[in-house]
């Protein structure tokens, strides 16, 4: 099995350091919820990227639904964030 890199692959790295940071950083009034936060998202990206690769195999078609994906994903939470 090859390892390919995708969009979920990057974003997951980003959440794993923005995570690490947010508990091993600086202080902040919040902290116990973006954590929470920063994990849900990281396990929404790791569990919809092992989705993804079982029932797509082309590498093109991943990235692009991939990438769909993530932009519904923030343009729903930017919504939410309004409501």
């Amino acid at each position: 099995m090859t390892s390919r890199i995708t969009p979920l692959n990057l974003t997951s790295a980003v959440l794993v350091v923005i995570l690490g940071y947010t508990i091993f950083g600086e202080e902040t009034n919040s902290v116990g919820t973006n954590v929470w936060l920063v994990a849900g998202i990281l396990l929404l990206s790791v569990v919809s990227d092992i989705l993804f690769r079982g029932i797509l195999k082309n590498l093109k078609r991943i990235w692009l639904i991939e990438l769909l994906f993530i932009s519904f994903v923030v343009a729903m939470m930017l919504i939410i964030k309004q409501i």
